[in-house]
């Protein structure tokens, strides 16, 4: 890690010892800023529209604490274009660490509020991020869809590519690899390190420049040397639920160990500020946006992302075609293309997406479930 480097774009930061510290907090807001103001790629007419969802959480930070409720966006008359931010997180193991619900027996509870010692740590650290970053609202899965309500949560499916769509900002808790561990913690005060001075020749026999220094350390893998492995190789990234959010997002920060990450159709950025690698070009998952892509541009991206989906871990069996429902909505709103959506296909193409094979592993039958509601 060069931390003097002549070149800019390889001048490397040290991670700070606090993931909210006060740089790191600047450095996200500055990274939103940019991309509002000159990533064409990430903006469109639609994205500057106003869009709230259904429920969110209000968040008010005070002396004592947060102080979190539910609200009904229709109730609270919330102002047109109201900041939100969304959280993307695994939730781990429901029998033995269930992530805190909203259901219809406690709706009315949790709009008198929520304590804080009730959540889980990772809607906790959502809350804070929030807080630092200045966003009164934030929406997260499992407390803004009634998860005991087939009704409810039919209608907020179809809405769930809306969310990440509006989002000022998707918080990827991406080294949670379940609800209660949070993901703001840091440990690089225990990783060993060493720093190293050295001196380069400024031109031909002229003395050597004033020190510079690069720092050595240890890693726990040596994949963690890619860049983007914390993210690319994370529990996170092997959801099937969470593929579609981070396709859909419009604008995500990822909270790895010890670093941060910023995403979107335009960069990715670095706390670290390590230089751009051949394999970080702007990751394939994210969903093409703008009003010239045509249908079988789309199509085509829809078929990859089907393939790696494929490949992708869920809990619950049924959720097969619900949790890429939201990609499909997206590209439905865009083509007016008919989506079905109990077989997971497009009307237009659907002798072909009939032709389909098992590239590896071997071939089971779909569990009956999948049918029950159709």
């Amino acid at each position: 890690m060069d931390l003097n480097s002549p070149r800019l774009e390889w001048r490397r930061k040290l991670p700070s010892s606090t993931t909210l510290s006060d740089e790191n907090v600047v450095k996200i807001r500055h990274w939103i800023d940019v991309c509002l103001d000159t990533h064409h790629e990430c903006f469109n007419a639609e994205t500057a529209s106003s869009w709230v969802p259904s429920r969110l959480l209000e968040i008010d930070h005070e002396d004592n604490g947060l102080k979190i409720r539910l609200i009904e966006s229709s109730d609270h008359d919330l102002q047109a274009g109201a900041k939100f931010a969304a959280l993307s997180h695994v939730w781990g193991n429901q029998t033995e660490s269930p992530p805190l619900c909203l259901l219809s027996s406690n709706l009315y509870q949790f709009k008198n509020g929520i304590d804080e010692s009730e959540l889980p740590k990772n809607f906790v650290d959502a809350a804070h991020v929030c807080v630092h970053l200045g966003l009164r609202y934030l929406w997260i899965d499992s407390l803004c869809i009634i998860q005991d309500s087939l009704v409810d949560w039919r209608e907020q499916a179809v809405l769930m590519h809306l969310v990440y769509r509006y989002a000022l900002v998707t918080l990827v808790a991406t080294s949670a690899t379940f609800c209660n561990q949070g993901f703001l913690e840091r440990s690089i005060d225990s990783i060993p390190a060493i720093k190293i001075a050295y001196s380069l020749p400024i031109t031909g026999e002229q003395p050597l420049s004033a020190a510079h220094y690069m720092i050595i350390y240890d890693y726990d893998n040596a994949q963690d040397s890619y860049r983007m492995f914390a993210v690319n190789g994370s529990k996170w990234n092997t959801r099937a639920w969470t593929m579609q959010e981070r396709s859909l997002s419009t604008r995500m920060v990822h909270f790895c160990q010890n670093k941060i990450f910023f995403e979107c159709r335009s960069c990715l950025q670095s706390e670290e500020n390590e230089p751009t690698q051949e394999s970080d070009t702007i990751n394939s998952t994210l969903w093409p946006r703008g009003a010239s892509v045509s249908f079988d541009e789309l199509y085509e991206h829809w078929q990859l992302f089907v393939c790696e989906y494929s490949s992708r871990n869920l809990t619950v069996s049924t959720d097969k075609l619900p949790a890429i429902q939201s990609v499909a909505e997206e590209m439905a709103a865009v083509t007016g293309r008919e989506y079905i959506r109990f077989a997971g296909m497009w009307k237009a193409n659907l002798q072909d997406e009939l032709l389909w094979c098992v590239s590896f592993g071997t071939l089971g039958s779909p569990a009956p479930e999948l049918f029950s509601d159709f």
